[in-house]
């Protein structure tokens, strides 16, 4: 169960760009993987671009956090969130999972451990230039079918209410 209806709020850079709904809505509680660079009920629906420092939040981040958040990466080395040492922050409460892309092997959640794989074509690439910032890897998807991370099921991800999914998104085509 959960709510009957949804809105979704996009903000570029912090900023409100666009919202849509309210929307009918019907939840689907499943056992279901979580991916990221693409969609598994919309198989068409593919990414081509670059996904970095992708969290998932159980409560409504207000613009402010997300202005002031943006190119931070949660979690950036293993166990960083030992005895709740982030998410005890007022400031990080309700964070879930915080992805990394630094390790070719796994996508890296170091606040929960949800850690992910990399399927098909989807890699971690050293990103130069200073996207997102000077030092970064990141997920590169390559507009397959079969590009994304796979985070495994985990009951937390079944929202019966509001939420905050945020990421440094960089689409190359």
């Amino acid at each position: 169960g959960g709510p009957t209806t949804f809105s979704v709020s996009f903000y570029v850079n912090g900023a409100l760009t666009n919202t849509v709904g309210p929307t009918a809505a019907t939840w689907d509680i499943n056992t279901n993987t979580l991916r990221i660079g693409a969609s598994e009920q919309f198989a068409s629906a593919v990414f081509n671009g670059l996904i970095d420092d992708v969290k998932f939040w159980t409560s409504i981040r207000s613009a402010n956090q997300l202005r002031d958040n943006r190119f931070v990466s949660l979690g950036d080395a293993r166990n960083s969130n030992v005895g709740s040492a982030i998410t005890s922050s007022s400031h990080y409460a309700n964070l879930v999972s915080s992805w990394t892309f630094g390790n070719t092997g796994t996508a890296n959640d170091d606040i929960s451990g949800f850690n992910g794989s990399y399927v098909g074509g989807a890699t971690a690439i050293n990103v130069k230039g200073g996207r997102p910032i000077p030092y970064n890897f990141a997920l590169q998807c390559n507009f397959g079918t079969n590009d994304y991370v796979q985070a495994p099921d985990n009951a937390v991800y079944n929202q019966s209410g509001a939420g905050t999914m945020d990421a440094w998104v960089y689409p190359t085509g």
